[in-house]
């Protein structure tokens, strides 16, 4: 449903230069939607509830209700979505939310533990086009479990140019549009911002790609 309406996938106006972070959403079904509904979808400002926080001091959860409904009108679903605004400073200067998790020392993997994560991994089951009906679970059925992770720095390096964001604040996420698409056998250097003859991993290895745009 999160597709059919951008506020209820976590849009919101208002309070300009206030960080918006989603926060969840409560939804009720009243009648199937199914392939070919044309839909309407209406939206207004519900609430706007403040909170003290541990992560940014005072925020405000700002809630959002939407109404789906199908071209004759008839009621296919609706909710509520909310999402807490924050002073990005504040949080940076005041927030004591991770202080205890700061305080930590940092997790180190044992072969075993990394053995465990990797034998979680082989064992899940891909279920590629096979789909699960109604029918097929029933209430208290046990979950298998899923793993993330582990996670370190050098698997986010490879991770955020995947997802075409930059590694380092200031740096650019990608080649301009406008810009022709690296082909096979051109080269290009690419730099860490902040040192100069550094590769992506700020290890002076660097990959070669040629392109106007540097990343």
């Amino acid at each position: 449903m999160f597709a059919l309406n951008r506020i209820l996938s976590g849009y919101v106006g208002g309070l300009p230069g206030i960080h918006a972070m989603w926060a969840g959403a409560d939804l009720t079904w009243h009648h199937p939607l199914t392939v070919g509904t044309e839909i309407r979808t209406t939206a207004f400002l519900k609430d706007l509830v403040e909170h003290e926080t541990r992560f940014a001091g005072r925020a405000f959860q700002q809630i959002y209700h939407v109404e789906i409904t199908g071209s004759d009108g008839t009621a296919l679903c609706s909710g509520d979505s909310w999402c807490f605004r924050t002073e990005r400073d504040t949080a940076r200067e005041r927030g004591t939310k991770y202080d205890e998790s700061r305080a930590r020392p940092p997790m180190r993997y044992t072969p075993d533990d990394l053995r465990q994560i990797f034998d979680l991994y082989e064992a899940e089951e891909i279920r590629g086009p096979k789909p699960r009906y109604v029918e097929d679970v029933q209430v208290g059925d046990e979950l298998p479990p899923m793993v993330k992770g582990a996670d370190d720095r050098h698997r986010l390096h490879r991770l955020r140019p995947g997802l075409g964001r930059p590694l380092h604040p200031g740096q650019q996420a990608g080649p301009p549009a406008a810009q022709e698409a690296p082909q096979p056998g051109d080269r290009q250097r690419l730099r860490h911002p902040r040192r100069p003859g550094a590769g992506a991993l700020g290890s002076g290895a660097g990959h070669r790609r040629r392109h106007p745009g540097r990343l």
